[in-house]
This record gives structure tokens, sequence and C-alpha cells, in this order.
């Protein structure tokens, strides 16, 4: 497996885990905090780094038009 494939698993990982507590420790306290703010925000720049580490492995150019591409990029800014 190559470094930018581990990178980019690590990365996803760590994505959802702050995303995770961040939403679970707002959710469990039914008040916002900022430290879960802080999480959230974590979380998406590991997804959107994780998600360029990705790209940087694909061989086939950027469509916005494929399925998978659109959804992906839905998710992530919504």
């Amino acid at each position: 497996m190559s470094t930018l494939t581990i990178l980019s698993v690590t990365l996803i990982t760590l994505a959802l885990l702050f995303y995770s507590a961040g939403v679970w420790a707002e959710r469990l306290s039914r008040y916002l905090r900022p430290w879960h703010v802080l999480c959230f925000w974590t979380g998406f720049t590991f997804d959107v780094s994780g998600t360029y580490a990705m790209h940087l492995l694909a061989t086939g150019p950027f469509d916005l038009t494929e399925p998978h591409t659109l959804t992906g990029q839905i998710a992530l800014w919504l």
C-alpha cells in the first residue's frame, strides 16, 4: 500500500473521529460549546485534506458529472 493511500485513510478516519466527537459531545451536553465547534472544523479540515489526497491518487480526470464525484462534493459542502 502506498504512503499516499495510508495518508488518505488516516485523514478520513481522523475526520470521522473529530466529527463524531463534536456532534456527540454537543448532543449529550445539549449545549453547543466552542470546543464542539473546534472539533467539527478540525474534522472538516481532515475531511478536505483526505479528499484531496484521494484526488491525487485518482488516475482519471475530475468530472463533476459522474455520480460518485457529484454526491461526494454535495456531501462535503453540506
